[in-house]
C-alpha cells in the first residue's frame, strides 16, 4: 500500500491511479528528439507525477506515449 504524502484529506479535483509505470516522453523543442522513458508514481484524468534527472525550461510541452497495458495501443497527449 502507497504512503499518501499529505496528511489532510484528499482535494484533488480527479481521482489518482497510484500506480507505477513506464512512460515515453518527448520535449516539443522544435527539433525532432528521441523519445525518453521516465517511471510515473501516478496518474489522472488532470495530469501525470514523475521525477526527472535533468532540467526543463520551465512551460517546456511534453508528449507523451502511455503504455497502461501491455499488448494494448499506448494513448498519445500532449502537455
Amino acid at each position: 500500500m502507497e504512503q499518501k504524502t499529505y496528511p489532510e484529506a484528499e482535494r484533488r479535483k480527479f481521482k489518482r491511479l497510484n500506480k507505477r509505470f513506464v512512460v515515453r516522453f518527448q520535449a516539443q523543442t522544435g527539433v525532432s528528439e528521441g523519445w525518453d522513458m521516465v517511471l510515473i508514481r501516478n496518474i489522472s484524468k488532470g495530469g501525470l507525477l514523475f521525477n526527472l534527472d535533468k532540467e526543463l525550461k520551465r512551460g517546456t510541452t511534453l508528449n507523451f506515449k502511455i503504455n497502461i497495458e501491455m499488448n494494448k495501443n499506448p494513448i498519445f497527449c500532449t502537455g
